[in-house]
């Protein structure tokens, strides 16, 4: 049926959406040169807007060094068939040392992922 079809195609465009992200190193297997680019021009843009900072690993203490926050790189293929790259930031190594009143982050409901989800899959099609 008719409506039978458009929810298919409603689900593929969320799971399409939600699921073509990927680590780096699957990214640069799959996409070579692309993903590279990708990565190089996310960190650009980091140290563009100064997120990033200089800072000479031999005169961090060991306790910086184990408190540091490591980059996570991921690639995502965009709907378009372009390649780009995400970096995050990894804060599980922050928990041993944040008390956890001060580590509250939003987090987004399950329910609200979805609306959100579906609500641009169907603005997409």
């Amino acid at each position: 049926s008719n409506s039978h079809n458009s929810n298919h195609d409603l689900r593929k465009n969320v799971f399409n959406i939600i699921f073509t992200q990927m680590t780096a190193n699957k990214g640069i297997k799959e996409f070579g040169e692309r993903a590279v680019a990708a990565i190089y021009k996310e960190y650009k843009q980091m140290q563009d807007l100064q997120v990033l900072g200089n800072t000479n690993y031999d005169l961090l203490s060991n306790d910086q060094k184990r408190r540091a926050l490591r980059a996570v790189n991921l690639i995502k293929l965009k709907r378009t068939g372009t390649v780009k790259g995400r970096m995050c930031a990894n804060g599980a190594p922050h928990r041993k040392f944040i008390p956890r009143e001060e580590a509250k982050s939003p987090t987004v409901s399950l329910d609200g992922l979805m609306y959100t989800a579906l609500t641009a899959a169907h603005e997409k099609t």
